[in-house]
């Protein structure tokens, strides 16, 4: 952990005018050590194959505690600071001190409630993709905003975030999932049973297949389908 909040991971591909890559994968040996925000951004995209989120996993034990001190200066540094120079753990190097986060393993502020507050934001704007985009197999500790914007592709199948042992304490109104101007021959959503604050699926082209299963998924607020059609 780098800093006195939640870490991030942040991963932004795309820019104007529209980039062109091969293929796109987001799997877990990008995010494994981290907790806090995973947040995807995908925007102005030409995707030549297809776009893949998964499987990530957020598993405390894979995440390490260690003395941020001790890999900077050397071995031992945080012990000479906390038992020879007085540092002391609550006033100085504590989650909230200047020094957060330097001795985090030595003064026992490593914090399996914090690895495990994790959310997803998933933000795809403006992608042509010639296959499919699919998210599987994505842990969850906290809230999902998926927000799928003018995307195209041969399938967007959504299957998989999948709920952890925190999840039923999400607070209402954390969660959302909005796709708008999005065209596929098979759009196959299937969301977690967690509480969204809204849904929204409105102006899509749908060839083949449209499916939503949200059988155990509870909604605080909006739920809205508009304007699915086929391909004139």
């Amino acid at each position: 952990m780098q800093n006195n909040t939640s870490p991030q991971y942040v991963l932004d591909v795309g820019q104007y005018p529209t980039s062109r890559i091969d293929e796109f994968a987001a799997q877990q040996n990008m995010v494994t050590e981290w907790g806090g925000v995973v947040a995807l951004n995908l925007t102005a995209l030409d995707v030549v194959g297809s776009v893949a989120i998964g499987p990530i996993d957020r598993d405390p034990q894979a995440v390490e505690c260690f003395n941020e001190f001790d890999r900077l200066y050397g071995t031992g540094t945080c012990w000479t600071y906390v038992h020879e120079h007085g540092v002391d753990c609550t006033d100085m190097l504590c989650p909230t001190c200047d020094f957060a986060n330097r001795c985090d393993l030595l003064c026992g502020f490593c914090s399996p409630e914090l690895i495990n507050q994790t959310s997803l934001q998933l933000h795809l704007e403006g992608i042509r993709v010639t296959e499919d985009v699919v998210v599987h197999d994505v842990a969850v500790h906290e809230a999902v905003s998926v927000l799928f914007r003018d995307l195209q592709a041969r399938q967007i199948v959504v299957d998989g975030i999948i709920p952890t042992e925190n999840s039923d304490e999400v607070p209402s109104g954390q969660s959302i999932m909005w796709m708008s101007n999005c065209s596929a021959a098979v759009i196959d959503i299937t969301l977690p049973p967690i509480q969204f604050e809204s849904l929204e699926f409105s102006q899509l082209v749908v060839g083949d297949e449209f499916s939503v299963d949200a059988q155990q998924t509870a909604v605080s607020r909006d739920v809205t389908f508009h304007n699915i059609a086929r391909p004139t």
